[in-house]
């Protein structure tokens, strides 16, 4: 893009339409092609800030305003050589770059795909949409402005180069159903050539006539932080965290008894824990605490005297809450009490008979399988007690008495990813807000329960401290590599639903949001209509449905630092959202007022340190004292954090002050 004669051939030869109908029209189409991929293939809506790269006429970003976008766009006539020059944008500046059929006709993309990377948010998109060189080997150099091609390898290959994330690379195809992208790339490919475009056909350019050889690249910059001070941060965590679980994973635990204590000593000794007790038989609601449960040892024995399964070995091969045992048995009459899972013959499966006295051993399906013919000595040496069951309790005191609650389960034997991934991430939080308690707005309660029986019992015991709670989290399933899942509040549009669902938007993972259903684990507790608290789970994988849920390949291989530092970073900045999710009332609401003199245009060139005119304006109009910031950022699609600094600045200039929403 050396010479502007380029820009007049190639926008002669690529004008969409010759009327605003027609244009329109394939706007139209593109942008819900576009829609549909972000929902389909991306988890994700398609909104947010967007810069059309490349946009021709502009008739493309005009068409994005209309539909709730706050878009901007820039081509050669802008005077910026797109293979020299810095964008005239600032830093981690918009959500989506629309990179459409401009990458072939450059020379040297090290510039500009720095300049991408510069100016997208962490999390944010790249389209890029270029012909496929395989299939158009003989028309590619037809338009003498291509200079450099592209297949779905070199493309990837290139993009890796500048560490984008690759999040799809495929056919690019208008207005075609989502199923075609889920095929394989080749299939995509042969299907594309048979495919013909349906529509106006005399409207569309040279690239996209015919039959569909074109590339969809779809790329993110979530890994863009990696060299930053908050990415070796969130190693730190994450690496600080699986070493709390590898510590805490050889604990035999259960709803009660002493691997409970020792759990809660060890956190006790990291943040400063309440440890409560509670005593057995003591009423709660339609519940009653259960015995306290201990075990030394558990173990079949053959005739040899070999301990064929031995708990010291697994805590997972006793079923938790077995009743003392010492007898000899045929393997007919021992077959009863056996515990396997067939269709995984590798794995023990975690069992538990918590309020029925029974017992039982668990283990893997090839072990069952050698069985034989024997007598088998079988021994549980375990006790079950008048006691207590034990609770962690942390209270962190902000300025408000409002609080957050963040609990976890403590429960669980062995289980590096269902319990104490969610366990290690609270520690980690509690120790980042401890830091900061003098500056927190809301005050935190996190509590460290065994699951169902715990939260009945803390409700029980509180229920005039449930007021206060306004807003609240289950946390678990948070060590492994799954997709973010969050599972709202039986409220549904509780201000937690939104913005936990916001900050997984701008996040950059994938990810996907649940309405409530009453099942599942504490959140179920908390949101009963009695209470009604506005409390979600957020997790990773959802229990139940990794299928090595409650197994012992739930193990420490499950888990890992990387994945846990990044649910502590999600974490992390919901917290952050809460805090700053304020309520502002405009001093200045008839008509909007003079901003020129106040210096709060945006300059030219986007300048560091001025701020968006679109913000300000959204801003000023919807603060009415019922509407808050993350309501605002729903409303217009521009990101929280912008929104965040600009009431900062409009309150600074006396155009706005907070005010407490009740």
């Amino acid at each position: 893009m050396k010479d502007n004669n380029i820009k007049k051939n190639y926008q002669s030869q690529h004008t969409l339409a010759e009327t605003k109908s027609g244009r329109d029209y394939l706007n139209g189409r593109l942008f819900e092609t576009l829609t549909n991929f972000f929902t389909h293939i991306l988890n994700r809506p398609f909104k947010g800030k967007l810069l059309d790269l490349g946009c021709g006429d502009g008739s493309f970003v005009e068409y994005c305003k209309t539909q709730g976008l706050s878009a901007t766009g820039l081509d050669i006539d802008s005077g910026v050589n797109f293979e020299h020059n810095r964008l005239p944008y600032p830093d981690n500046h918009f959500d989506i770059v629309h990179f459409y059929a401009v990458i072939e006709h450059i020379n040297d993309v090290s510039n500009i795909l720095g300049e991408i990377k510069r100016v997208l948010r962490a999390g944010g998109i790249v389209i890029i949409v270029t012909p496929n060189f395989d299939y158009t080997v003989k028309t590619f150099y037809d338009d003498p402005t291509h200079i450099k091609p592209y297949n779905p390898r070199s493309l990837s290959y290139l993009m890796r180069i500048f560490k984008f994330k690759e999040e799809f690379v495929g056919l690019w195809t208008v207005k075609k159903s989502s199923l075609i992208w889920k095929l394989p790339l080749k299939l995509q490919f042969l299907i594309g050539r048979v495919l013909p475009f349906s529509g106006k056909n005399r409207y569309a350019p040279k690239i996209l006539t015919g039959k569909s050889t074109t590339i969809l690249g779809v790329f993110s910059v979530g890994s863009k932080e990696m060299g930053s001070v908050g990415a070796d941060k969130e190693s730190e965590n994450g690496s600080d965290m699986y070493n709390l679980i590898k510590k805490l994973f050889p604990i035999c635990r259960s709803i009660t008894g002493s691997g409970v204590r020792e759990t809660l000593d060890i956190i006790g000794g990291l943040v400063p824990l309440e440890i409560r007790e509670i005593a057995t038989g003591t009423k709660v609601f339609d519940w009653t605490v259960p015995y306290e449960w201990n075990i030394k040892d558990a173990y079949i024995k053959n005739s040899k005297g070999e301990r064929i399964v031995d708990f010291k070995q697994s805590n997972l091969h006793v079923v938790s809450y077995s009743m003392a045992v010492n007898k000899k048995m045929t393997l007919s009459e021992l077959k009863f009490h056996l515990h396997t899972l067939p269709d995984q013959p590798d794995w023990i499966p975690y069992l538990t008979s918590y309020y029925n006295e029974d017992w039982g051993f668990c283990l893997t399906h090839n072990q069952y399988q050698t069985l034989k013919d024997d007598t088998y000595e079988v021994v549980i040496d375990s006790t079950l007690t008048d006691g207590c069951l034990n609770y962690g309790e942390l209270y962190i005191e902000g300025k408000s008495k409002d609080e957050v609650l963040l609990s976890c389960y403590v429960c669980h034997p062995s289980m590096a990813n269902d319990s104490l991934s969610g366990v290690t991430l609270l520690v980690s939080l509690a120790k980042d807000l401890i830091n900061k308690k003098q500056d927190l707005k809301y005050s935190y309660r996190f509590l460290f329960i065994p699951e169902t029986i715990g939260s009945i019992v803390w409700l029980s015991q509180n229920e005039n401290k449930t007021s206060n709670i306004k807003h609240g989290l289950i946390a678990t399933c948070l060590g492994d590599s799954g997709d973010f899942t969050y599972k709202k509040s039986r409220q549904g549009k509780a201000e937690i639903d939104q913005i936990v669902q916001n900050v997984l938007e701008q996040s950059g993972y994938k990810f996907k949001v649940n309405d409530f259903f009453p099942s599942g684990s504490d959140e179920c507790q908390f949101c009963s209509p009695g209470f009604n608290l506005p409390v979600g789970s957020l997790t990773r994988s959802v229990y139940n449905e990794f299928d090595r849920y409650h197994t012992s390949a739930d193990n420490l291989d499950f888990v890992s630092p990387e994945a846990l530092g990044q649910s502590f970073k999600l974490y992390q900045k919901i917290i952050n959202t809460l805090e700053n999710n304020k309520t502002y009332l405009n001093l200045n609401q008839k008509c909007e007022p003079q901003l020129g003199r106040r210096g709060l245009y945006r300059s030219l060139g986007g300048q560091k340190g001025k701020i968006d005119i679109f913000a300000i304006l959204w801003v000023l109009n919807m603060s009415d004292g019922k509407n808050s910031i993350m309501d605002i950022s729903i409303r217009s699609g521009i990101s929280f954090v912008d929104l965040v600094k600009t009431a900062s600045t409009l309150v600074a200039h006396n155009l706005l002050k907070e005010i407490n929403k009740e």
